[in-house]
């Protein structure tokens, strides 16, 4: 009974918000095969068995097609196998056509959601220790990489395999079709920003407003929005500018690590 509630209430999510819902498979021996997503698209693959699938926390988003997940009890960079964004480099002057659209996308998708991890061949890593997979998240069940596929935030990765290929490849098609995203024009430009240390340009005299007191700095807050800092190799939680924080420190839920970090005595995270 439990089991067909949840498909109940993941049919009604996907319908309601547009996204690809994945069905439990019902325990019997034909189980139950995932919907199409449109009327004329293919159905999706069989879900993978729930024996294969990992859960995981979404910490932080690198780019499009790659995330850090609380995988097996400890941080992991993990890489989409199913789709291929454009590369948001950090320390670059100009960012990739699309990189800084498909980065937001997947960041507004994701960020401390947590999510199943179907990996073909489970454990494997790249040459730079990435682990490879497909992401479900939940409850919705919504299949990430098609998601990222079907709005045009990405391409089909030349790694993608059975069963998902076909299914990935249709909707890249249908995404070029309509020219969503990577498959359109040229992204509109960012915001420019203005550079703090150029010297600002006065107005004219008629037009100057008298001149306002600088307001005063305001305290930062103690962590009230619910994330705190860690480390990769510490056991403790931080506030942000603590001076125990180290340049490989984590932005985090609070509520994700309690059961394996302590509050540091320093800073007091949780006062």
């Amino acid at each position: 009974m439990m089991q067909h509630l949840f498909l109940v209430i993941a049919f009604a999510a996907g319908a309601a918000f547009g996204v690809a819902p994945w069905p439990e498979v019902i325990d019997s021996p034909a189980g139950i095969a995932a919907p199409a997503l449109d009327a004329d698209g293919p159905p999706l693959a069989d879900p993978p068995d729930a024996e294969r699938t990992v859960p995981a926390l979404v910490l932080t988003v690198q780019d499009g097609d790659s995330v850090t997940l609380m995988l097996d009890g400890e941080m992991r960079r993990f890489e989409l196998l199913g789709a291929d964004a454009p590369e948001w480099l950090d320390r670059a002057e100009t960012q990739r056509p699309h990189a800084a659209e498909s980065r937001r996308f997947l960041t507004n998708l994701l960020l401390g959601e947590r999510v199943l991890v179907f990996e073909p061949e489970p454990g494997a890593t790249d040459a730079l220790g990435r682990r490879r997979g497909y992401l479900f998240r939940q409850p919705d069940g919504m299949f990430v990489d098609l998601e990222i596929i079907r709005q045009g935030y990405g391409k089909v990765s030349t790694r993608a395999a059975e069963p998902y290929e076909p299914v990935l490849r249709w909707y890249e098609r249908r995404a070029r079709e309509l020219d969503r995203g990577v498959w359109g024009g040229p992204p509109e430009p960012e915001p420019a920003v203005e550079d703090p240390e150029a010297p600002a340009q006065p107005a004219p005299a008629a037009d100057r407003a008298p001149p306002r007191p600088e307001p005063k700095p305001q305290p930062e807050p103690a962590s009230e929005d619910g994330f705190v800092w860690i480390t990769r190799s510490g056991s403790k939680y931080h506030r942000e500018g603590c001076s125990h924080l180290t340049t490989s420190r984590t932005r985090v839920p609070r509520d994700s690590i309690r059961s394996t970090h302590e509050p540091c005595k320093t800073c007091s995270p949780d006062s």
